[in-house]
Order: structure tokens, then sequence, then C-alpha cells
């Protein structure tokens, strides 16, 4: 499968894992493999309670610096990930 799939050469993929996931997760790994690893981004999620709209800013931030390169932007996500992806 890898590199069976591509993007376009400016597109990023925002991979955004659940509350029991990782970065490393094995869905994060099937989407570096379909879409190539320089096409995927993983970021560290912190769900704690009191620290998730600090989070969520975050992510924003991180799309925001993304587009800002120019670069569009796929958010997609899992479970918890994907309402944030959501609401992003």
């Amino acid at each position: 499968m890898k590199g069976s799939k591509s993007v376009k050469e400016n597109t990023k993929i925002i991979y955004l894992y659940g509350f029991k996931g990782s970065a490393n997760s094995s869905k994060a790994q099937l989407l570096k493999d379909w879409f190539g690893a320089t096409n995927v981004i993983t970021p560290e999620i912190d769900y704690k309670q009191e620290t998730i709209f600090k989070t969520f800013m975050q992510l924003r931030d991180l799309i925001i610096a993304q587009l800002s390169n120019n670069e569009q932007i796929l958010v997609v996500g899992s479970s918890f990930g994907g309402f944030l992806a959501f609401h992003l």
C-alpha cells in the first residue's frame, strides 16, 4: 500500500487521534503509509480536562501555521480527535 495514493503537493493531512490513542497509533501509521509520512502531521494531544482549551488553541495555531505556508490542510480525526477536527 505504501505510496499508492497521493495528495496534492501542497496539501498536509493533520490527524487527531482519540482520547486513548497516540500520535503513533495504527491509524496514524496507516495514513502515513498511504499518503507519505511527509504529508501527514500527527501532533501530540494533551486530553487532560484542565488543559483541553489550551490544546485546542495549540491545534488551531498549528493549522494557521500550515496555512501561512500556502499549504492546503485536511484535518481528520478518530473518536474525540474527530470531534476536535470538526470544530477546528
